[in-house]
């Protein structure tokens, strides 16, 4: 009913007839028609808060709508030679997206290098190239390989398919298309690729949750409650390390560069130290860390849970009266 996303101002307004109800605050629906034209609201928007808006129509019809201030559109690239194509799939998209169209794979391969796409609807013929060629380029590429790539093409012969998605594409669809159908793979490729990014800000390790963002180590205690570690900066940074990759022995040359940097001169032996001291605050989890002699440390999970097995077991011979002690 609303299309224009903004914020709604908490006042306390009842109308006969309908009403808006922003958490426990009342606002008329009139009111809420004259916020979206005020300038005024969109001035003092913050870019990440939204408001969870429920309307009340005179039949008793409940709708539920959650409205972001200036919300981040997300960016699409179209490389495509024909420009009736072009404007049939910018019509799909309609505007809620920004599209920048390319015609070519050079033109392409520049948009991509000088911003940061969400996705790319890419036609296999261009007159320089092939869309396979610059899908197989983007995954070579450490910052494009997250640009989600569907296939829009005449081609549509089972080779060209598998062809498509054994380059790195998300999607593949032929035209003619159906707008609706297009708007709906694009969003979902979208919501898709959005999980992802949360998924890889958050790190789950054995029994041990590493949040990137916060950069806090936390694990559940066997109560169920959430235990967060007090590590330092250092000690976050080793931890992270070694935990993304599990089994991988990293010397303490290579601790020391990934972790203070390359012309930051320290002694090895403070990687010691600060391992140590990790270990400690790990408590029953410091067998995670496991040290190579004479080279340096790994994440094992191998050691922690046969560690966690034989406390489990004689805990409960203790309580059975079965230890042989």
């Amino acid at each position: 009913m609303f299309e224009r996303q903004i914020s709604v101002p908490l006042l306390s307004v009842k109308d006969r007839n309908s009403f808006v109800r922003s958490n426990t605050e009342l606002l008329s629906l009139r009111s809420f028609e004259r916020a979206l034209n005020s300038k005024a609201i969109e001035k003092d928007c913050d870019e990440h808060s939204t408001s969870r808006v429920w309307l009340f129509t005179s039949r008793g019809i409940m709708m539920s709508a959650t409205h972001r201030e200036r919300h981040r559109m997300y960016k699409i690239l179209i490389v495509e030679d024909s420009s009736e194509s072009f404007e049939l799939v910018r019509r799909a998209l309609g505007h809620s997206y920004q599209i920048d169209w390319v015609q070519s794979q050079e033109t392409a391969i520049r948009a991509l290098e000088s911003k940061i796409y969400d996705l790319a609807l890419l036609d296999i013929n261009l007159p320089d190239g092939d869309g396979f060629q610059l899908c197989s380029l983007m995954q070579t590429h450490q910052d494009l390989k997250g640009v989600a790539v569907i296939f829009l093409t005449a081609r549509d012969t089972s080779p060209d398919k598998v062809m498509g998605f054994s380059v790195g594409a998300d999607d593949f669809l032929t035209k003619p298309f159906e707008p609706i159908e297009l708007k709906a793979r694009v969003e979902a490729k979208l919501r898709r690729r959005e999980r992802d990014k949360v998924k890889a800000r958050v790190l789950h390790v054995g029994d041990v949750e590493i949040n990137k963002d916060s950069q806090k180590v936390s694990f559940l205690s066997p109560e169920g409650q959430t235990i967060s570690l007090d590590l330092t900066p250092i000690e976050y940074k080793i931890f992270l390390l070694l935990a993304s990759g599990i089994d991988q022995v990293y010397s303490r040359d290579d601790l020391l560069t990934a972790v203070w940097g390359e012309n930051v001169y320290v002694y090895s032996r403070s990687v010691d130290t600060h391992v140590s001291k990790l270990r400690k605050k790990l408590g029953s989890r410091a067998a995670y860390i496991q040290s190579i002699h004479g080279t340096g440390y790994r994440f094992c999970l191998d050691d922690y849970n046969q560690n966690r097995e034989a406390v489990e077991f004689t805990d409960s011979s203790l309580r059975s009266g079965t230890h042989p002690l």
